[in-house]
């Protein structure tokens, strides 16, 4: 059994006890991370990441833990590999305009597919959620309808969130 002193306690734990090249246990850097002061520099921080570097880490996280987190976990990550870097991610950027979008997401063409350049786009957020709800192999007259109703749904939604504050 492997062994590793924590620079933060001070105690010897297991190597699995630490996350990959940290010197802090995990029990001391979760503590340490719900500090006050740790989430303000963490929202700071991510606030300054580029667009699609945020995007990567959520389909890392998508693919990694599902959608209830690690010990919940749904058919939504599993299977799923993530194939794509953050370059990649950048050149889809730039290529789908990214930057011109109001809400921009991430969209796997194939949705039984991985996430790899070839198989993912960025397109509106509210476009994004329509597909997911009405699917994707219904008449073009159907799916304009409930597009439509989506949207609007989603934007009464947004409109609410804003209003509360």
């Amino acid at each position: 059994m492997e062994t590793k002193e924590c620079s933060k306690c001070k105690k010897e734990k297991e190597i699995s006890n630490f996350a990959h090249l940290q010197n802090w246990c995990r029990h001391c850097f979760s503590e340490y991370s719900k500090t006050p002061e740790q989430k303000m520099k963490m929202k700071a921080y991510i606030q300054n990441l580029p667009p699609w570097r945020k995007t990567y880490s959520a389909i890392r996280v998508r693919c990694n833990y599902g959608r209830y987190g690690k010990n919940g976990r749904s058919s939504y990550g599993e299977g799923r590999k993530m194939l794509i870097t953050p370059d990649e991610l950048k050149l889809l950027w730039f290529r789908d305009k990214g930057y011109l979008l109001k809400q921009p997401s991430i969209d796997r063409i194939d949705n039984n597919g991985d996430y790899t350049k070839e198989n993912c786009r960025y397109i509106e957020l509210l476009e994004n959620i329509s597909i997911g709800h009405l699917g994707r192999k219904q008449s073009a007259s159907a799916n304009q309808k409930r597009r439509l109703t989506m949207i609007a749904y989603w934007e009464k939604r947004k409109q609410n969130r804003q209003r509360r504050g």
